[in-house]
């Protein structure tokens, strides 16, 4: 079954140790969580992590290449290759497996497309979910998958959760969740870490992040390439950077009010800043290290790319 396979999965990744070019660019976000208003249930009354529910999308996503109008759909697992027989052997997206089940008989797996095309976007949600490894049944978990029309971006939303039970998480040696995307044992983006500011690598392969990922976060997964990183340019909303290229000294400069991350290529936040009325919208970076970096505002939509070089 799936599980089986993550675990073997997991052990043939681990292995794996690649210079390779990322494709995909993580990020981390924070947006709060709401529960999807009246979506599509496909899940039956005490499923579990065998559970596969066959879904057809209302558009074509590409994934890792490949272009898929269907997706198999399971309690924090979602696939696009199914073998009919309970396995998943690639195209798969791992956005909080630990063996969900509805112990409870309130848990869901929903979906509903939000948005008008050509920019809609396809949600699934598990919403108060257990876990097949909760002896105690008090143990849940809520989260969102999106699939984005045009720029074919996955993300990871995170609702509350609340893990009590150490023996909940099933796989050995991991205290959260497995998060990761991945084509195939040599193309993948695995994160790992505190899932508070995890860290993702396609060379080094994780079973899972340190602890249940906290409500309101949200895990990006970009195409490597996608429109929406822009290099020293002021963009619609108003967001400049000056100088960029620099040498670890820049200004950031906005004309509204919001919260801004500074992320690394990990997708690990550097430093948070508030642009606002009583710092005339401006703020001064220093010494940051050689490096890419982005810059991402707390509204989820805006995005810019800061390039030091020393």
């Amino acid at each position: 079954m799936k599980k089986n396979l993550l675990k073997l999965l997991g052990v043939i990744l681990i292995g794996s140790s690649i210079t390779k070019a990322q494709p995909y660019a993580f990020t981390q976000l924070t947006n709060n969580y709401a529960n999807l208003p009246s979506p599509t249930v496909i899940s039956t009354p005490n499923w579990d992590y065998t559970s596969v529910y066959t879904v057809s999308m209302p558009f074509t996503f590409n994934y890792f290449g490949t272009n898929f109008s269907t997706i198999y759909v399971t309690g924090g697992f979602s696939g696009f290759v199914y073998d009919g027989m309970g396995g998943f052997g690639s195209y798969e997206i791992y956005w909080f497996d630990n063996a969900m089940t509805d112990w409870s008989g309130n848990g869901t797996i929903s979906y509903k497309t939000t948005g008008s095309a050509p920019n809609r976007i396809f949600k699934i949600q598990a919403a108060n979910a257990g876990f097949e490894s909760d002896v105690s049944e008090v143990d849940f978990a809520n989260a969102q998958l999106w699939l984005y029309e045009g720029s074919n971006v996955v993300e990871m939303h995170y609702g509350s959760s609340s893990i009590l039970d150490p023996d909940t998480w099933e796989v050995p040696g991991c205290d959260g969740p497995t998060v990761t995307i991945i084509k195939d044992p040599s193309s993948f983006v695995s994160l790992s870490g505190p899932s508070t500011n995890p860290s993702a690598s396609s060379t080094v392969a994780s079973l899972c992040v340190t602890g249940a990922p906290p409500l309101n976060k949200v895990y990006r997964f970009s195409p490597s390439g996608a429109v929406g990183i822009k290099d020293a340019v002021t963009n619609s909303s108003g967001l400049l950077i000056t100088p960029n290229p620099n040498m670890g000294d820049f200004t950031i400069k906005s004309n509204t009010n919001d919260v801004y991350f500074i992320t690394n290529e990990l997708g690990q936040t550097i430093k948070t800043i508030e642009l606002n009325a009583l710092n005339n919208y401006e703020a001064k970076i220093e010494n940051l290290e050689t490096g890419i970096y982005f810059v991402i505002g707390k509204n989820n939509l805006l995005r810019s790319k800061i390039v030091i070089t020393k």
